[in-house]
C-alpha cells in the first residue's frame, strides 16, 4: 500500500492502527509539502522534522518520501472502521527514556479539540472544566500535560483548539500538581520529551482528555487507563464518527457530556 495521508499526529496513529487492524503491509508514505505548509503556517519545517521520526517510529520498514508537488488539498481519505489497538509493542523508541514517579499519578492534557462546536458551547464547557478544577481533590498527584498556548494557523482554527492550561492548573488548589506542559506543542515536540511524555502517559493511573487530537490518540495507543470526553453527535458527519462510535461500544470510559466526566472524577476518588 503506498498513501499520502493526512499528516497529524493523530491520523498517524489512526493509521497504523488501520494498518494493523486489516494487516496491510504500508510500503510507501507520501509527505505532502503543501499540506504541511498550509496547515502549519511558518511552523511546517518544524512540523516537517517531527512528522518524519514519528513516521519512522511507527513505519519502521516503511519508505517516506518527501513531496512538493502535491496539490496542498491532496489526502488520501481512509475510512477509519478500525478497533483501537495498543500500540505500545509496535513503537520503535529513538531515544533511551527512563521515567520514575514513586506516587501514582493522574494527569490531566491541556489540549481541547472540539471540531463542529459552536464556539457558546465550547466556552461553556471551559467554564464547567474551570470551576471543577477549583474543588476537585484527589490523594494521587495530578500532572498537568501539553501546551500552555495554542499557535494561530489554519489547523487550529479549523478544530478549534484551545488550551486549558490556565483552567486546569487551578487543581493546584486542593491538589500536589507538577507541571510538565510546554509553551506550544502544535507543531510538534523535541523528540525526546516526546518519547518522555509517552512512557509518563503509559504509567499513569489516568490520562483525562478533553476531545479528540493528539493527547486523545496518544493515550488510546499508549495507555489502557483513560477517561475521555467527547461530544461524539457532533461529529456524525465526519471521517472519524465510526472509531469513536467504536469506542463508545468498548469497555474504554468515554463520556459525551463534560458534567458526567466531572461528576464521574468526583464520585469515584480518584
Amino acid at each position: 500500500m503506498e498513501i499520502t495521508p493526512a499528516l497529524g499526529l493523530g491520523d498517524i496513529i489512526q493509521l497504523k492502527m488501520y494498518s494493523i487492524f486489516h494487516n496491510i503491509q504500508v510500503k510507501k508514505i507520501n509527505i505532502n509539502i503543501n499540506l504541511l505548509k498550509k496547515y502549519k503556517g511558518d511552523g511546517y519545517q518544524k512540523s516537517l522534522l517531527f512528522t518524519k521520526k514519528l513516521l519512522k517510529s511507527f513505519f519502521k520498514d516503511t519508505e517516506i518520501e518527501e513531496n512538493e508537488k502535491l496539490d496542498m488539498h491532496f489526502v488520501e481519505k481512509i475510512k477509519f472502521d478500525h478497533t483501537i489497538i495498543n500500540l505500545k509493542e509496535e513503537y520503535q523508541y529513538q531515544n533511551n527514556i527512563e521515567f520514575t514517579l514513586e506516587e501514582e499519578y493522574i494527569i490531566f492534557h491541556t489540549k481541547l479539540r472540539l471540531d463542529n462546536v459552536p464556539l457558546e458551547q465550547i466556552n461553556n464547557i471551559i467554564d464547567i472544566i474551570d470551576l471543577f478544577s477549583q474543588t476537585f481533590k484527589t490523594d494521587k498527584t495530578i500532572l498537568i500535560m501539553g501546551e500552555r498556548k495554542i499557535i494561530k494557523n489554519y489547523e487550529t482554527e479549523l478544530h478549534h483548539v484551545k488550551s486549558l492550561y490556565t483552567n486546569l492548573m487551578k487543581l493546584s488548589i486542593q491538589n500536589k500538581v507538577i507541571d510538565l506542559t510546554s509553551e506550544e506543542l502544535i507543531n510538534g515536540n523535541d523528540y525526546y520529551d516526546f518519547e518522555k511524555d509517552l512512557k509518563i502517559i503509559e504509567k499513569a493511573s489516568h490520562n483525562v482528555i478533553f476531545g479528540i487530537g493528539g493527547p486523545f490518540s496518544l493515550s488510546l495507543a499508549f495507555s489502557n487507563n483513560n477517561l475521555l470526553f467527547v461530544p461524539i453527535h457532533f461529529y456524525k458527519n465526519t471521517d472519524y464518527y465510526q472509531v469513536l462510535e467504536q469506542i463508545f461500544k468498548s469497555k474504554l470510559i468515554i463520556f459525551d457530556s463534560i458534567l458526567l466526566l466531572m461528576n464521574y472524577l468526583l464520585k469515584n476518588n480518584l
